[in-house]
């Protein structure tokens, strides 16, 4: 028998239409999560490849009965779904998706690596898991430190919009 699991993944679009891309992304990943709480939508700079437009961001925490390497296959078909084609390290993307916690799991292996393992670096990974903390959705079942982390984080962005 399987258990859910509290996981939070960020998703990203700077390529056409980039709010509707995240909405689009929200509804499809109900079909293999249980959305508990979704950030509000961020605008933000592209980081290590600047010459593109600015990210749309957004976090949210779920629960799912997937494990971790079901979760990232079905994010990365969603992705291609969307539109994401292979491009360059940090390029532009219609939709990235990112599993930043699945749980309070801790490992390394080929292909993922949980927590992710940047998540703590990016501004645009830690404004939107503000709003997460801030409402609750963080309170428990997520890897030791996150909380003092965002504790000490200071809101990088203004809300751009909510879903």
């Amino acid at each position: 028998m399987r258990h859910s699991k509290k996981v939070v993944l960020a998703l990203g679009s700077n390529l056409g239409n980039r709010r509707e891309n995240l909405a689009a992304a929200l509804g499809m990943i109900g079909d293999f999560c249980r959305v508990a709480y979704c950030s509000r939508i961020y605008q933000t700079p592209p980081v290590g490849y600047a010459d593109q437009r600015d990210f749309l961001n957004a976090a949210l925490a779920a629960e799912t009965d997937c494990d971790p390497f079901e979760l990232l296959a079905l994010c990365k078909a969603l992705e291609s779904k969307i539109g994401r084609r292979a491009t360059f390290r940090n390029g532009p993307r219609a939709i990235d998706i990112d599993i930043i916690f699945y749980g309070d799991l801790s490992f390394e292996e080929e292909g993922l690596t949980l927590p992710h393992p940047r998540w703590s670096e990016r501004d645009f990974v830690k404004t939107p898991l503000l709003d997460l903390f801030e409402s609750g959705a963080l309170a428990s079942g997520f890897p030791i430190g996150v909380r003092e982390i965002l504790e000490r984080t200071a809101r990088a962005f203004a809300p751009y919009s909510a879903f």
